[in-house]
């Protein structure tokens, strides 16, 4: 689905942090809606030491617009892998940008050296008459020239990033400013003066004077549905505040530490964390929220982590070996887990997507 944003042109990659040289170490690549990645990223600053071969290739893309690697190769007369590698080196500086993630992907992987063409001897090489296959997938998508948009003010940069701020979380304090809360706070004041936005305290947690969007107010006045999905998600998610910004509670009342990397995850109903899930699904700690029938939403929201494709998926399988610190098999949820259809595999519980042998 990032593929697909890109290629209709929704969002933007590119680098936040430039480098300033060619032996510089890279800097962080994100991505970001088209509309605000005009503030969002740093102007990029001329490079006097950018090879005449990768000016060459900034060039051609100015010329001819958002054009594939293969088609610069040729206008810019270098081989496919130069023009990569300048299309990189002007990425890095933080002037083009790919349409898609699988670009990325292929800028970071360790690169292969192609296997060697035969020689043809006395002739030159027919177009089309290469039939061995690619050493690698190619790249999908094109790459463009990212513009220079007009820059903004201070107060309006500040008014952009309160209005991206309140979009992501709804409501807004100081433990959500990431930045100068005072400037922020100036900011959001204007904005309540002009009817934008209100101020008050709304969310329990969180420190000092709240301000929010009066839709968001009526979202948090409706009542819950006990009815809704139990939803699986990333405790290192930007837009996730459990365990960093509100604590983690087991259901003993001790504090939950989880580190915050890709391989722990949470499982919410109706906003609040009822599972907290380690080690891609090893270790299961139900927390505060957590009630008896969580359990068939909780197992769901699992199993849906391997339904995409097998490239797809996050991990091949799950193995769930403890629940609350204790062996899975030993546990009051070993049951419900064998009735959705988990194999029992020593000790350990397994969901490869497919219904495991009935255990008796």
């Amino acid at each position: 689905w990032l593929d697909r944003l890109g290629l209709a042109g929704e969002i933007v990659w590119t680098v936040f942090e430039p480098r300033e040289t060619s032996a510089a170490r890279p800097g962080r690549i994100g991505l970001a809606l088209r509309d605000n990645a005009g503030w969002l990223r740093p102007a990029p600053t001329p490079r006097a030491d950018l090879d005449p071969k990768v000016k060459n290739v900034l060039l051609h893309l100015q010329l001819r617009g958002a054009s594939f690697a293969q088609d610069l190769a040729r206008g810019a007369g270098l081989d496919t892998a130069g023009t990569l590698a300048a299309l990189w080196e002007l990425f890095w500086a933080g002037l083009v940008t790919p349409d898609t993630f699988s670009a990325i992907v292929a800028g970071s992987a360790p690169s292969r050296p192609e296997a060697p063409r035969p020689a043809h001897r006395g002739r030159r090489p027919r177009r089309g008459a290469r039939r061995a296959p690619l050493a690698r997938l190619p790249v999908i998508g094109r790459w463009s020239v990212l513009t220079e948009e007009e820059a903004l003010s201070p107060e309006e940069r500040e008014e952009a990033r309160a209005h991206l701020l309140l979009a992501r979380y709804g409501v807004l304090s100081r433990e959500l400013a990431q930045g100068d809360w005072s400037t922020l706070r100036h900011t959001l004041l204007r904005m309540e003066y002009g009817g934008e936005v209100m101020r008050g305290y709304f969310v329990e947690g969180l420190s000092g004077e709240q301000y929010a969007l009066e839709d968001t107010l009526r979202d948090l006045e409706t009542s819950s549905r006990r009815a809704e999905p139990h939803v699986l998600v990333t405790i290192a998610d930007p837009a996730n505040l459990w365990g960093r910004v509100f604590t983690l509670t087991r259901r003993d009342g001790q504090r939950a530490a989880a580190a915050r990397i890709p391989t722990t995850w949470l499982i919410m109903r109706h906003g609040r964390p009822v599972l907290l899930v380690e080690g891609q699904g090893r270790a299961l700690t139900t927390l505060a929220g957590w009630e008896a029938v969580d359990i068939a939403g909780a197992i769901r929201a699992l199993q849906a982590v391997v339904e995409p494709p097998l490239p797809l998926r996050r991990v091949r399988r799950l193995d769930v070996e403890q629940w609350d610190g204790r062996p899975i098999r030993e546990s009051e949820a070993f049951d419900a887990f064998v009735a959705a259809g988990f194999s029992v595999d020593g000790p350990r519980v397994s969901w490869d997507g497919h219904p495991g042998p009935r255990w008796r």
